[in-house]
């Protein structure tokens, strides 16, 4: 199969995938995700439900 057609079909299955969505349901789950966010963002607190472990040395690479 020549890489024109492979690039081709490829791009038809991933249009595919978009075309083939309910548009409602899709924005529904982006809300259900906000909402989670949002709560995770007020409810959860910086040095006791997450940050950086005593006692590790913070290494960049």
């Amino acid at each position: 199969m020549s890489e024109a057609i492979a690039k081709a079909e490829k791009q038809t299955n991933s249009l595919s995938l978009i075309m083939g969505t309910d548009q409602n349901k899709m924005a529904s789950e982006l809300q259900a995700i906000s909402n989670f966010q949002t709560m995770v963002q007020h409810q959860l607190k910086d040095g006791q439900d997450f940050g950086v472990v005593p006692g590790w040395i913070e290494v960049n690479i």
